[in-house]
């Protein structure tokens, strides 16, 4: 069988999977494909390394990553999701002068749909969708997906991650995460302190759609010169308002 061949299949493996939000092992590929461990450890490595899937922890199982997600029916659900959130990502942006993205979730996984530039010298370009592994620890995005799953999940994930201390501010002890976590889930918001990168902060909502599952989130983030403790504080009401607004544009009922 030609190596090509062979990557095809692994790739349609991958599609088939895709939809265990739990991801997807080397022995599960195995008995999907037919192929053996040590041939889909080499073309994962490939994948991995281009994207195209991705870890949350080392030895961990495989998770879609943002290339695949942009060739799959993901990228349609987005489109419509970007057609109803955007009017009122465009009036946040123009209320707060900062950049604002939509970040579509997918299970673990998680891409940036649109950003939308301030009229800023100083400005914040984060690029989430190049990011492997994910830091969830240290983004509020991250904060905010890890508050949408179901608690005992929570746990999981979080026991198996390597809480890396890419800042002074990044939270490294898990009791403390899932602290956070817990907060961010009755909070309805997220914050990003100089966790992930020093001088950069942001805040961070979640979008809901009619069948009130999480679906993605908004973010303002910016220079910590001007998103300050108290500024993100003062900024928390008007990035809900957005958030409950785009979520009810995809017709979900109630408050955030």
């Amino acid at each position: 069988m030609q190596a090509i061949e062979k990557q095809l299949i692994v790739l349609e493996s991958i599609a088939k999977l895709k939809n265990n939000g739990d991801g997807f092992s080397i022995a599960e590929m195995s008995n999907e494909t037919g192929l053996d461990k040590s041939t889909l450890h080499r073309i994962c490595s490939v994948l991995l390394k281009r994207g195209y899937i991705y870890q949350t922890h080392k030895r961990g199982k495989y998770f879609i990553g943002h290339k695949f997600l942009l060739y799959s029916g993901i990228n349609r659900r987005a489109t419509g999701i970007k057609e109803q959130a955007l009017p009122f990502l465009n009036k946040l942006s123009k209320d707060v002068s900062e950049t604002v993205d939509l970040i579509i979730f997918d299970g673990m996984n998680l891409f940036s749909m649109v950003s939308i530039l301030p009229n800023q010298v100083l400005q914040a370009v984060p690029n989430i969708s190049d990011l492997h592994p994910f830091p969830f620890h240290a983004t509020a995005v991250g904060k905010v997906l890890l508050a949408s799953l179901p608690r005992d999940r929570v746990e999981t994930e979080i026991n198996n991650m390597v809480l890396t201390a890419y800042t002074d501010n990044a939270i490294t002890d898990k009791d403390q995460l899932k602290n956070e976590i817990e907060l961010v889930r009755r909070n309805k918001v997220a914050y990003d302190i100089e966790e992930y990168t020093e001088g950069i902060s942001s805040i961070v909502a979640p979008i809901k759609d009619d069948d009130r599952e999480v679906v993605g989130a908004v973010t303002i983030v910016g220079p910590s010169l001007r998103l300050s403790k108290l500024k993100l504080k003062q900024l928390t009401p008007v990035i809900l308002d957005c958030a409950l607004q785009a979520s009810r544009s995809l017709g979900y009922k109630g408050e955030l």
